[in-house]
């Protein structure tokens, strides 16, 4: 689940640069618009993830998420198929940075219950690598997905590997929570 839960991120948003560099958009405009604007709704994404894990519950928040996410990298290929405009793109990319930073928090979140109270700092990297490599590895198939299938296509292939994370959280979320339970008290 680690492995899938942020792939379709870390597939859809790698390939991101050089579609607006095919599009026409100047380096500046790219640095403007995802340095600066996707930066700040990143961190705007994690804080506001961060208030509402609580209220929803880890595994609503898992969930929720992870379906936000699946139609902010759906939008990126709305976007790339010219079915929306270019003076949208702003928002789009504010859009996924916002959702992509809340479902990062929500797997994290529940990183953290998966960790044995004697190894946290072990368990929780293992986890973080597993998320990293996996997110290195689509990354590395993206220049490949876009060239062969164009950006339309790719972004709703990484629109889809996001939507598998959500079905699977959603048809997993009371086995999981019921394992976090079990597994919080063994530890303790």
């Amino acid at each position: 689940f680690l492995i899938l839960y942020k792939a379709g991120d870390a597939f859809g948003t790698a390939m991101l640069k050089p579609m607006l560099v095919d599009k026409g958009y100047s380096l500046e405009d790219i640095a403007l618009v995802i340095g600066t604007w996707g930066v700040i709704a990143g961190l705007v994404g994690a804080l506001l993830g961060g208030l509402l894990i609580k209220p929803l519950g880890r595994m609503k928040a898992l969930v929720l998420f992870a379906l936000l996410q699946t139609v902010s990298l759906a939008l990126y290929g709305l976007f790339a198929g010219g079915v929306l405009p270019d003076s949208s793109f702003v928002w789009i990319c504010v859009l996924e940075h916002v959702t992509g930073a809340m479902a990062t928090i929500a797997i994290f979140t529940l990183m953290m219950d998966y960790c044995r109270e004697s190894h946290a700092g072990l368990d929780y990297s293992f986890q973080s690598c597993l998320i990293v490599i996996s997110g290195l590895l689509v990354g590395s198939m993206s220049g490949f997905s876009a060239s062969a299938l164009g950006y339309l296509t790719h972004f709703m292939l990484a629109a889809g590997l996001t939507f598998i994370a959500f079905i699977w959280a959603f048809k997993a979320r009371h086995l999981i929570a019921g394992h976090v339970s079990h597994y919080v008290t063994d530890s303790n």
